[in-house]
């Protein structure tokens, strides 16, 4: 028995009697809506941990920063 025989085989005991492949159709929405969520919850958290990256880098190297501005801009 291959994949596809034990897939469209398999009783999943519903009340309909549905075979996989429909019980997978009826709860794709389902799982691509969560799945979209998912991906914006991560790249949400993504930014954040790159904007406190970029702010703690500054704040930490804020001495030479103000050092070579001032040696790059003072003398005009």
């Amino acid at each position: 028995m291959d994949f596809r025989e034990v897939w469209m085989n398999t009783d999943v005991g519903g009340a309909g009697e549905e075979t996989p492949h429909v019980l997978a159709a009826k709860t794709c929405v389902e799982n691509l809506k969560t799945a979209e969520d998912n991906c914006v919850y991560l790249l949400a958290i993504s930014l954040f941990l790159l904007i406190l990256n970029v702010a703690s880098i500054v704040f930490f190297n804020r001495f030479a920063i103000i050092k070579c501005y001032r040696a790059r801009f003072q003398p005009l």
